[in-house]
């Protein structure tokens, strides 16, 4: 049902976005974070996770910091399942830690959703921004290079 659901919205904000764009902000999330990331992904939308917000936006925001670890061995689920563990052990907001450690060993359907993820996204899409420089990165991603909207979010 998450996946039928996720399918229909980002179809409808595909179509929005030809104008306009789009831009996936993370915060906080569970598995409904995890599926909307992998679909943002997919259409190469850039990925703003919060840092700081707790589980999957801050295990984003590590993530891009520890890309070396996971990288090389991105398209071997097993391989990347035995390199993610060190990577979520040291996300450093405690709460977000344990939260993703908990989602990724006791529910099979997020882990298969973060494997996915992991295998689809281009890391160039995903920018980190703390609270207060979000409206500026969303302004930023939105913006093309001949046009200026800085301050008309």
């Amino acid at each position: 049902e998450q996946r039928r659901h996720n399918y229909y919205r980002q179809a409808f904000i595909k179509r929005l976005s030809e104008e306009f764009g789009a831009v996936v902000v993370a915060t906080n999330g569970g598995g409904w974070t995890v599926l909307e990331s992998t679909a943002a992904a997919e259409d190469a939308f850039p990925i703003i996770p919060v840092v700081e917000t707790g589980r999957f936006a801050s295990f984003l925001s590590h993530l891009v910091a520890k890309a070396d670890v996971w990288q090389k061995v991105k398209y071997d689920d097993e391989k990347l399942i035995t390199a993610l563990m060190p990577l979520i052990d040291s996300i450093p907001e405690v709460s977000a830690r344990e939260a993703v450690k908990n989602d990724f060993q006791r529910n099979d359907l997020y882990r298969t959703e973060l494997i996915e993820f992991l295998q689809t996204v281009d890391l160039s899409t995903i920018t980190p921004h703390r609270i207060h420089t979000l409206e500026s990165a969303i302004v930023a991603k939105l913006t093309p290079p001949d046009k200026d909207y800085r301050g008309r979010v």
